[in-house]
C-alpha cells in the first residue's frame, strides 16, 4: 500500500525509527505481524533490536483489562500483549523490553542470532551439523532453565520455547549467553486453556499443545526437545503437521544406546506424554540437568537430519593441482594479501599495493615509505592505506584508482582525534567496506574484545561496533558489508572462524573441528586452513569438501570462478594460478 506522498507502509515506518533516536542497521528479520530492523542508539552508540508490529493486538477480555490496570500499564496508547508481558519482566535470560507502544518494542539485541541459526554453523570432527561442545550446552541450557524458573514464578507461560525464539549473545568473553524471546504466545499461568492452537513449530510442542491447552510442564517439554536435539543430534519426531501430533500423543522418542542411562531418564521424565509425570518445575529439571553434567560423560551424536545442501559427500580429495607460475615484476617483498575485485585481484605487500588485471597484466598502484595497513574498495574504485608504526604517523592516504593508468590521484588524510586514538598499536586490519566508508578494526587481548571502527574517506568517525572476542585475522567477504575473521579464543575453546555482518550487525561463530591457521576468502566460499587439512566451505559456511595437497600458501584468491591465485610464503614474491576446476567441484562451478 503506498500513501499520498509516494512511500508504501514500510518505507515510513522505517522513516519514521531513522527520525527519532535510533539509526538502522537492517532488517534482522520479519514474520506475520512484525519487522525487527538492527539498530544503534545516535548518541550512547548501543545496539538495540526495533520490532514494528504490523497488527497491534490489544488486551479485550475483562481479566487482560484488570491486570493492566493493576500494573499501571495503560496509557493514551494502545499496548500489545507482549508488551504488557516484557513490561513486567527483567532477567538477564529473558530479552529485556526497554521501550514498548502499541506498534514498537525495543529490545535487547543479540548479535549471535538464534540458537537455530548457531547450530547450522557448529560442526563434528566428520563435519556433521549441529554438533556443539558439552560445556555449550550446559551453558545454554541452564540459561534456559533459569529464564523459565524466573518466567514461571512471574505468572507466565511462554508456549512456544523453540531453537528459533532463544537468541544468543557474548556479554562475557567466549560464553555464550541465551536469552527467551517472542512471548506473542504467552499467557497467564492461571489461564492454561489461553495457549493458541495455531502452533508456530508443532517440532517441539507438547501433547496438550495440540488441544489448546499449555502450562509450566509444556515449556519443559519444549525445552526437553531442544536438549535431545543438542544431545543426539536430531529431533525426536518429524513428519507433517498430523503426523506430529500423533507421534507426540502416542509415540515414544528413540534413545541411541551411546546416551547415557541417566541422560534417559532425564529425557524420558521431559517428555512424557502426561504432563503430571514431567518435572514438577523448572528448577527440579535444572536441578537434574546439573548432576548428569556432573557427570564426565562423553555424548556421542548421531547423523543430523540436515537440509538437501547440506548432503554433501564430504569426501577426502587428493588435489593433483598443476599450478602454472606468474611474472611479478615490480613487487619486491613477500605478498601481505589478495583481494578480488570487479577487475582482477589486489596484491598486497608491506610497503605497495598493484593490481593483477584479468589479462594477467601487473599494475603497481602505489609504493609507501613505511608499512601499512592497505585496503581496496569492493568495487576498485579507491584504496586506503594508514601507517602501521608510529613514524610519519600524521598522515595516512587516500587515492582513487583508474581502470588504464593505475590510479588518478592519491591524497594524504590526516591521523587526528579518532584516527589516533591508540595510536595503531593494536590494530588487526583496515578494510574499506563501500564506495564511502572504511574500518579500522582494533582488537584488546587483555579484554578480550574486538572494535569495529567506522571513519568516513576523509578521516571522520562515524561509530563504533564491537563483541567481546579477540581476533588474529581478518578480511572482506565476496557477501557486501561481510568479513570473516580468526578468533584468538583460548586453547581449551572450540576452534571458530566468525562470520561478521555488519548490515544488520550480527557475529556468526563458525566452530571448527581442527585449530584453523589461516582463512582465505574465495569467489564461491571459503578455504579454512589447519596444520594437517584445509576445508572448503561454501558462501553460505557450509562444508563442501576436505582437500589434501593445495600448497601451503601465504594469502590465496579468486581470479574468476574457477581459476586461484596463489601466494607463496618465501621471501622471494612468487605467485602462481591454478584451475580449481579440477577438484570436480560441481557444487560451486
Amino acid at each position: 500500500m503506498v500513501s499520498d506522498d509516494g512511500r508504501s507502509h514500510s518505507q515510513r515506518n522505517r522513516t519514521s525509527i531513522c527520525d527519532g533516536e535510533y539509526r538502522l542497521l537492517g532488517l534482522v528479520g520479519q514474520g506475520q505481524f512484525a519487522q525487527v530492523y538492527c539498530a544503534v542508539h545516535r548518541r550512547s552508540g548501543r545496539l538495540f533490536a526495533i520490532k514494528q508490529i504490523r497488527h497491534a493486538r490489544r488486551h479485550t477480555s475483562e481479566e487482560g483489562l484488570k491486570y493492566e490496570q493493576q500494573n499501571g500499564l495503560r496509557n493514551e496508547k494502545e499496548t500489545t500483549k507482549e508488551a504488557v508481558l516484557l513490561r513486567q519482566l527483567y532477567h538477564p535470560n529473558i530479552l529485556k523490553c526497554h521501550v514498548a507502544s502499541e506498534q514498537r518494542l525495543i529490545l535487547d539485541y543479540c548479535e549471535v542470532g538464534t540458537l537455530r541459526s548457531h547450530l547450522s554453523t557448529a560442526f563434528s570432527s566428520q563435519f556433521k551439523p549441529g554438533h556443539l561442545s558439552s560445556l555449550t550446552i550446559k551453558y545454554l541450557i541452564e540459561d534456559i532453565l533459569e529464564g523459565l524458573i524466573y518466567l514461571h514464578r512471574h505468572g507466565v507461560v511462554h508456549s512456544d520455547l523453540k531453537p528459533e525464539n532463544i537468541l544468543l549473545t557474548m556479554p562475557i568473553p567466549n560464553r555464550l549467553t541465551a536469552k527467551i524471546s517472542d512471548f506473542g504466545c504467552a499467557h497467564p499461568l492461571d489461564q492454561p486453556n489461553q495457549s493458541k492452537v495455531e502452533i508456530g513449530s508443532p517440532y517441539y510442542a507438547a501433547p496438550e499443545r495440540f488441544e489448546g491447552y499449555s502450562s509450566i510442564a509444556s515449556d519443559l517439554y519444549s525445552v526437553g526437545i531442544m536438549l535431545y536435539e543438542l544431545w543426539v543430534g536430531d529431533r525426536p519426531f518429524t513428519g507433517t503437521h498430523h503426523q506430529l501430533q500423533r507421534a507426540h500423543k502416542s509415540d515414544s522418542p528413540y534413545f541411541p544406546s551411546t546416551l547415557p542411562p541417566a541422560v534417559q531418564h532425564l529425557l524420558s521424565t521431559a517428555l512424557h506424554k502426561q504432563p503430571g509425570s514431567r518435572f514438577a518445575n523448572a528448577a527440579d529439571m535444572l536441578d537434574a540437568f546439573k548432576k548428569v553434567e556432573s557427570d564426565p560423560v562423553h555424548l556421542t551424536a548421531k547423523s543430523v537430519s540436515a537440509p538437501a545442501s547440506q548432503n554433501i559427500d564430504l569426501a577426502t580429495v587428493e588435489s593433483s593441482l598443476r599450478a602454472r607460475s606468474v611474472v611479478v615484476h615490480g613487487i619486491t617483498a613477500s605478498v601481505d594479501s589478495l583481494t578480488t575485485l570487479p577487475r582482477g585481484c589486489c596484491i598486497v605487500t608491506k610497503k605497495s599495493l598493484h593490481i593483477l588485471t584479468k589479462r594477467r597484466e601487473l599494475m603497481s598502484i602505489a609504493r609507501f615509505k613505511q608499512p601499512c595497513w592497505i585496503s581496496v574498495s569492493p568495487n576498485g574504485r579507491w584504496f586506503v592505506a594508514l601507517p602501521k608504526s608510529n613514524k610519519h604517523r600524521s598522515q595516512g592516504m587516500i587515492g582513487k584508482l583508474s581502470r588504464r593508468s593505475g590510479h588518478q590521484w592519491c591524497r594524504s588524510i590526516t591521523l587526528k582525534s579518532r584516527l589516533l586514538t591508540a595510536l595503531l598499536t593494536d590494530v588487526v586490519q583496515t578494510i574499506a567496506i563501500d564506495s564511502r566508508y572504511f574500518l579500522r578494526i582494533r582488537t584488546a587481548r587483555e579484554l578480550v574484545r574486538t572494535y569495529l571502527e567506522c571513519f568516513t574517506r576523509r578521516g571522520q568517525f562515524v561509530g563504533e561496533l564491537r563483541f567481546n572476542q579477540s581476533i588474529t585475522q581478518i578480511m572482506p567477504t565476496a557477501t557486501p558489508y561481510q568479513l570473516v575473521a580468526l578468533s584468538d579464543d583460548s586453547p581449551s575453546a572450540q576452534p571458530v572462524m566468525l562470520l561478521i555482518d555488519l548490515k544488520p550487525f550480527k557475529v556468526r561463530t563458525v566452530r571448527l573441528p581442527f585449530i584453523p591457521q589461516q582463512v582465505h576468502t574465495l569467489a564461491w566460499g571459503y578455504l579454512v586452513v589447519g596444520e594437517q587439512m584445509t576445508v572448503l566451505l561454501d558462501r553460505n559456511a557450509q562444508p563442501v569438501t576436505l582437500l589434501k595437497g593445495l600448497p601451503n600458501s601465504r594469502a590465496i584468491a579468486s581470479l574468476d570462478n574457477r581459476q586461484l591465485l596463489l601466494a607463496n610464503h618465501a621471501t622471494q614474491p612468487s605467485l602462481s594460478i591454478i584451475d580449481a576446476s579440477a577438484l570436480n567441484l560441481g557444487v560451486i562451478f
